[in-house]
């Protein structure tokens, strides 16, 4: 929501409100959101409610409920990577609550066609009442210009099993002694066996740890190559900042990533868990200082036509005219 809250807008007012999802007095903001709800139903026209795992899906149902109850309009945001396995493995009483709550929303907001799907299929959704609402970040005015040589490559979100860094790890240990290239590994590390891993990582790979913002436009404009071999995800703003920063992708086609990338238009698409794939694209790309250079301005390309934060505002307000059926939209509250 940090970019979110930087856009402007005639047509709405956004107030963020915390739903407890993280601090020492979580169960506190979560009940002062509810009583806000129920209190102040009046000074707002339509609740923005973004919806993920596990603990997020609890808190969301009992807002729907309270939401409900005060007879207030609310729309769905679908951000969770992995909502779909939470889904299916969650008991069915709390699928029928989620389900129950999807359906008496105005509009359920997706990040791409394979969430659509899903929402429409599994969750019964109305597919009218589905729209594809892609992430979106800022960016650069321009592409920077950067040495050919080191070639820098980088990775940027959780640095865990889920994000594929298992394979990338192999992956970088099989390219040639002679390359000469970086891995930068920006994030949090999330689980004790890849720490141990990192231990172990050749020299030229480095982790950075969780960046600022400011840190991390550094890095991208740094950097040449982005990588990314999820298993799962949503649409990741870390590819939307390498695309705005004219990185060459290197990715898996999972969640709603083969909406937005293309294989050898804009980025290399490799397949989940496929080391031999990474490690070869990857190979590629650093013989190749042209190719990336091609691939990293196709998608700096793709990024200014859809997902650039400017026109992102815009689009949200048209989703929240059509809730409100034309009525004027004066006070958006989003949790």
């Amino acid at each position: 929501m940090s970019h979110l809250s930087s856009t402007d807008s005639k047509r709405s007012i956004l107030t963020f409100l915390g739903a407890g999802s993280t601090g020492r007095h979580r169960f506190r903001a979560f009940a002062r959101t509810a009583a806000w709800i129920l209190v102040r139903k009046r000074a707002y026209d339509i609740a923005h409610i973004n919806l993920s795992s596990r603990g997020s899906c609890y808190r969301k149902i009992v807002l729907s409920l309270i939401l409900r109850l005060a007879r207030r309009p609310y729309v769905i945001h679908l951000h969770g990577s992995e909502f779909r396995e939470f889904h299916s493995s969650s008991p069915r009483v709390l699928q029928a609550l989620c389900k129950s709550m999807m359906r008496h929303s105005r509009k359920v907001l997706v990040l791409g066609s394979a969430w659509r799907d899903f929402v429409t299929q599994e969750l019964g959704c109305n597919p009218d009442a589905s729209v594809i609402l892609a992430n979106a970040v800022p960016g650069p005015q321009t592409i920077p210009v950067r040495p050919q040589v080191p070639t820098n490559i980088l990775f940027t979100g959780r640095i865990g099993k889920r994000k594929g860094i298992l394979e990338l790890l192999d992956a970088v240990g099989r390219l040639p002694q002679s390359s000469n290239w970086t891995l930068a590994l920006a994030g949090d590390v999330t689980e004790d066996d890849i720490a141990l891993m990192l231990d172990d990582a050749p020299e030229n790979v480095t982790v950075l740890g969780w960046l600022s913002q400011d840190e991390l436009k550094d890095v991208l404009h740094k950097s040449s190559i982005f990588v990314l071999p999820s298993h799962a995800e949503g649409l990741p703003l870390s590819l939307l900042d390498a695309m705005a920063w004219g990185l060459a992708p290197v990715v898996t086609a999972v969640g709603s990533i083969e909406d937005v990338v293309v294989h050898r238009e804009d980025s290399l698409i490799v397949d989940v868990g496929d080391v031999v794939s990474i490690c070869e694209s990857l190979n590629e790309l650093i013989l190749n200082p042209a190719l990336v250079e091609e691939l990293g301005s196709a998608a700096r390309s793709k990024w200014e036509l859809g997902y650039s934060i400017s026109d992102y505002r815009e689009r949200l307000d048209n989703v929240y005219d059509l809730c409100l059926e034309g009525d004027q939209t004066h006070d958006i509250r989003s949790k």
